[in-house]
């Protein structure tokens, strides 16, 4: 069997050291690249989470603009019924009140008149 020369296993020792060289350069870029991809996770999930956070909102918004809208539209048709109703209570044309003999706001207004005509004419 033959022994490997001296000049052999130092020409293959030089050779591994530089393998080791090279791997410990290899291995400092990994972990480098691993750092800045962890450093990155961070502001991508921002990014993701702030796109979603997005899009939940506009639909959240597109949900609550219709039940806004829906209720404004109740609330006006209410508000506009009770207009309704006290108008016909300032024109005498309210039947509930009527109903219940109570004299209407017209009548009320002719009455104070025609008390105020007999006031004057009344000598003093």
């Amino acid at each position: 069997m033959n022994q490997p020369s001296i000049e052999d296993l130092a020409r293959e020792r030089e050779q591994l050291q530089a393998d080791i060289r090279e791997a410990h350069g290899v291995l400092k870029d990994l972990r480098q690249a691993i750092k800045e991809a962890r450093q990155e996770i961070p502001r991508l999930m921002a990014d993701k989470v702030s796109e979603q956070m997005q899009t939940r909102v506009a639909e959240g918004l597109d949900a609550y603009k219709g039940s806004l809208d829906e209720a404004i539209e109740q609330s006006t048709a209410r508000v506009m019924e009770r207009f309704d109703t006290l108008a016909a209570m300032l024109m005498g044309e309210d039947k509930s009140s009527r109903r219940r003999g109570e004299t209407s706001i017209p009548d009320l207004f002719k009455t104070a008149a025609a008390l105020q005509r007999a006031e004057r004419r009344r000598p003093r």
